[in-house]
């Protein structure tokens, strides 16, 4: 019994981060097409460009959490009103 918990956690621990990549991938894609359309002064434009590369970054190396955190803010830099 105490092997199936076990088992079971390390499953799930192990899991984590292949459910966080599709979230970001998805925010990524959000990011891309606000830059495409965005209507913020170049400045922030540029600021949203370097936080979205900070992002890819952070995608590549595995730090998910990270990069959903990084990408969010280039969503609110944006001015996208749901930056989830």
């Amino acid at each position: 019994m105490k092997t199936i918990l076990v088992t079971a956690i390390a499953l799930a621990a192990l899991s984590a981060p292949a459910f966080a990549a599709p979230d970001c991938t998805k925010r990524m894609g959000r990011v891309d097409e606000a830059l495409k359309t965005a209507t913020v002064a170049p400045d922030k434009l540029k600021e949203a460009q370097d936080i979205r590369a900070k992002g890819d970054e952070l995608m590549k190396a595995g730090k998910h959490d990270e990069c959903k955190a990084t990408l969010k803010q280039a969503l609110i830099v944006l001015g996208v009103k749901k930056a989830e």
